[in-house]
């Protein structure tokens, strides 16, 4: 289906706030309904970490994170040799203190400040030598970059030897070294992203195209590869069911929200009404 046009709250209806920080936290609150359904509706719980993390804009601190569409702040430990693979280690804990997705489009006028040593950072604003913002991100680049800083935040980080890795975002002369380094796009990586678009399709909050394969490690690979100011459709985002709303415990729902866990670890959600059958749950 189309894209539906998010619509943001104009300037004029509030002359004191800044535009940019208007639409900024429209989309920051969005961001949030979004983790709270993949939880509490797509069965996601590894999201729900406590302390709770936070959502922010990603805003470059040097020009070499302009390049950058997301990022996810992780702190590892517990390292432990990968049976089924000797030059892999893997954290038994992860704990994620904040995810960062760049929300607007760069230009290339430069910010210009400059930042007096020892005054503070305003980390709402590029530094100096960055690009300035542009353009809103359309919701069908935010969203995806979104989900792809979720899968970050529920996958264990490992590092493998150097030259044992396939990750294009590795430099070429640590892929060729015997050191150990962190692999942020390995195989675990892309399987829990593709659970994390597997269940945005299913509440219909974000929709890849259909082709075969669509949530192939591989394609999913050439997904991340699109430039995000590209004319490219990504998918399909559908508003109206972004929005998050909270269970009035005083209020019966005429509705039941399961989710199904199979044998082989895939899962389902599944709106049923109230008084359906087990006949009725089977068909389903």
């Amino acid at each position: 289906g189309p894209l539906v046009v998010f619509s943001f709250r104009s300037a004029k209806k509030n002359p004191q706030m800044d535009p940019i920080i208007d639409q900024k936290q429209e989309i920051l609150n969005l961001f949030h309904n979004i983790k709270r359904r993949l939880i509490v509706e797509g069965g996601i719980s590894e999201l729900n970490q406590d302390p709770e993390w936070s959502i922010r804009e990603l805003v470059s601190r040097h020009s070499s994170e302009d390049v950058y569409l997301g990022f996810c702040d992780i702190r590892s430990d517990d390292w432990k040799l990968c049976l089924d693979n000797p030059n892999m280690i893997q954290a038994r804990r992860n704990f994620v203190s904040e995810v960062r997705v760049r929300l607007f489009k760069l230009i290339d006028d430069e910010f210009e400040g400059p930042i007096e040593s020892g005054s503070i950072i305003d980390f709402n604003k590029p530094a100096p030598g960055c690009k300035k913002r542009g353009d809103l991100l359309p919701l069908d680049r935010l969203i995806p970059t979104l989900l792809h800083e979720f899968a970050h935040a529920i996958t264990p980080t490992q590092r493998v030897r150097g030259h044992r890795t396939k990750d294009k975002d590795v430099p070429k002369d640590i892929r060729k070294s015997k050191g150990w380094h962190d692999e942020h796009h390995g195989e675990l990586f892309y399987k829990n992203f593709a659970h994390i678009m597997r269940v945005a399709e299913q509440l219909s909050i974000f929709k890849l195209p259909d082709v075969p394969g669509k949530f192939s490690p591989s394609l999913l690979r050439r997904f991340d590869d699109i430039d995000p100011c590209s004319d490219i459709t990504l998918g399909t985002v559908n508003l109206q069911m972004l929005a998050f709303q909270k269970p009035d415990a005083d209020k019966e729902t005429p509705e039941v929200r399961l989710m199904i866990s199979c044998s082989d670890g895939k899962k389902k959600p599944l709106v049923i009404s109230r008084d359906a059958s087990i006949d009725d749950l089977q068909r389903e």
